[in-house]
């Protein structure tokens, strides 16, 4: 049997070799040293590769796995720890930064140990002995309900299963509990940090919704409630039967069916706040939902089934990521590594391939191979969230609409936030798209002064000057709804009331923005340039747009006839490549109405 999904974790740990230190330590490709928890990852995908390999082969991917361990060990049992990884870098200049983040490092250097003994290393014991010294809780940053925290009780689980831990299934349920009870102490550690950065107080009663199935954290990011459901599901699947175990298995079923609503066309993960649009976001999805189906495959079939089908469609998007060179991309684009577009500060080669190589490499033991092809997106339904998130996405023929009337400044469009239009293809609009590089030296997690933009309209003044609706801030009055092909929202935005209304018709998405009876320009952002060797051509006639990317053409179509078109091609970046902007400054008043259609 195939299995591309092997072939592409043997391929990018291939890639990271040579920066593979006889420490044991991963130094990033760009900065030469040792970033957040890459080593600790690395020394799993090595010990992933060796239950594949035989021979010589075998014993050298075993003998990186352990030096991985020993190196991340070495950080673990000092709690001074004077040369720690580098936990971020700035944009200017690559100045490191740095901050206790063991807590992540937990889990793979269990799962590590799990396979080193399962492949017969008989020189474990240096290394048995080290990982019972490990002071747990005391060795980690964060406490819960913080969604770091999900990942060193997992570890810890991990540890209790292999018969090396002081503490039990007891203690395991008091860690969870901040989780699922009313009003958890919030005002510590990052979740603290949080509220102070994004300015955002907390109004919800638990860190985590089991209706809903979603956690929650200021700024309300989709890569970190993934992230934190990532971690309590696997603690489901390895066997976890405590107090919060009922719970678990809600969430599992309420939790799918967002992760579902949240997938765009594309495989990706719809564009909220930090860390979107990156590799493990992707992978990330290949686990939880290919281990969800697993679970699932009795009680609720039908949604295993779909569940099934998007861990497919996230494994493509994954292998999208592949740059040119055959390493992998951190983020969803392919440009080259020292470029750092679309990049957070704390986005690394190191640690952000080896992390999500982490989770693809764990679906595999389980039985994921990639093999076979995803299915579109087929019959048009929506996704609608209110508060707090107010995001929400229609699907349908290939396409998704996202449509953010809450974003977080700094990072997020207000109106579209992302539109697909299906599997493998290039074009695409949204994904965090602005004018300019972040702030020189922003601080991890916290506001930039970058521009976003968005597909969608802006508002021209009687002196002639243009803003775009995707810079503005809504203040509230947010209302969406939406049923089979039809979506609608709204919202107050710099005291103008703004509605918009989405339909699917199959290859065609058509759009009403409006802002009541005043002169508007559509804005295009268009993705210009993602590092793959395909560089998108512009044409213009009128109130029309052409894009063309090798065999992909897409048009864009006003309803009105334009009094200006200017294409400004240069000083663009989303998390998905370069960028460049159209502007049709169309004639008449009110409402626009225009239409995107897929040609090719």
């Amino acid at each position: 049997m195939q299995n591309p999904a092997l072939e592409l974790i043997r391929q990018a740990a291939a890639a990271l070799a040579p920066h593979l230190q006889e420490s044991g330590e991963l130094n990033d490709p760009v900065f030469g040293e040792p970033a957040q928890y890459g080593t600790a990852y690395y020394a799993y995908v090595n010990a992933v590769l060796a239950s594949t390999a035989t021979g010589d082969e075998r014993r050298r991917l075993m003998d990186a796995a352990a030096r991985g361990v020993h190196a991340t060990l070495r950080h673990m049992l000092d709690p001074d720890d004077a040369t720690p990884p580098a936990a971020d870098f700035t944009h200017a200049v690559g100045s490191p930064g740095f901050r206790n983040l063991r807590d992540f490092m937990w889990p793979p250097v269990m799962r590590t140990l799990r396979l080193l003994r399962r492949l017969g290393d008989t020189d474990l014991e240096p290394m048995i002995d080290k990982i019972r010294r490990v002071e747990v809780p005391d060795a980690f940053s964060e406490r819960p309900p913080v969604n770091w925290a999900a990942v060193w009780i997992l570890g810890e689980w991990q540890r209790i299963q292999e018969g090396l831990s002081p503490y039990d299934r007891d203690d395991v349920d008091k860690w969870l509990e901040p989780f699922f009870s009313d009003d958890p102490d919030v005002d510590h550690g990052f979740y603290r940090e949080l509220r102070q950065a994004t300015q955002v107080e907390i109004d919800w009663k638990n860190a985590i919704d089991l209706e809903k199935g979603f956690y929650r954290e200021p700024g309300v990011p989709n890569s970190y409630d993934l992230w934190c459901r990532v971690h309590l599901l696997e603690l489901l699947a390895e066997g976890y039967d405590g107090v919060y175990r009922e719970p678990l298995e809600q969430l599992l079923v309420s939790g799918v069916r967002r992760s579902l609503g949240v997938q765009l066309s594309s495989g990706s993960l719809a564009s909220a706040y930090r860390s979107t649009a990156h590799l493990w976001n992707l992978t990330g999805q290949c686990w939880y939902f290919h281990q969800a189906a697993r679970l699932l495959r009795d009680s609720h079939p039908e949604l295993a089934s779909a569940a099934d089908a998007a861990a497919l469609r996230s494994f493509a998007a994954a292998k999208a990521c592949q740059r040119p060179t055959g390493d992998l991309s951190p983020v969803e684009n392919a440009l080259p590594a020292n470029w750092r577009v679309g990049h957070e500060v704390y986005t690394m080669d190191a640690h952000y391939v080896s992390l999500p190589l982490g989770y693809l490499a764990t679906a595999v033991l389980d039985g994921f191979t990639g093999e076979g092809s995803a299915p579109e997106v087929g019959s048009p339904w929506t996704h609608v969230e209110l508060e707090p998130v107010n995001r929400s996405l229609i699907h349908g023929s290939g396409w998704s609409v996202h449509v953010n009337l809450a974003p977080f400044k700094g990072y997020d469009s207000f109106g579209i936030a992302d539109i697909t239009l299906g599997l493998n293809r290039r074009l695409r609009f949204g994904g965090q798209t602005h004018y300019g590089r972040p702030d020189a030296e922003p601080d991890a997690h916290r506001l930039s002064n970058q521009l976003p933009f968005t597909l969608g309209i802006g508002v021209r003044r009687d002196d002639r000057s243009i803003h775009p609706l995707s810079a503005m801030t809504p203040t509230g009055n947010r209302h969406a709804s939406g049923s089979g092909a039809r979506l609608t929202a709204g919202a107050e935005v710099n005291g103008l009331s703004y509605e918009i209304e989405v339909e699917i018709d199959g290859s065609t998405v058509r759009i009403v923005e409006g802002v009541g009876d005043l002169a508007c320009s559509l804005f295009v952002p268009y993705l210009k340039d993602r590092g793959d060797g395909q560089v998108t051509s512009v044409s213009t006639a009128d109130n029309r747009v052409r894009l063309t990317s090798g065999t992909e053409v897409v048009e864009i179509v006003a309803e009105r006839p334009t009094e200006r078109v200017v294409h400004l091609a240069h000083g663009y970046e989303s998390r998905h490549g370069l960028v460049g902007m159209v502007r049709l400054d169309l004639s008449g008043r009110g409402p626009v109405r225009y239409e995107i259609r897929r040609v090719s």
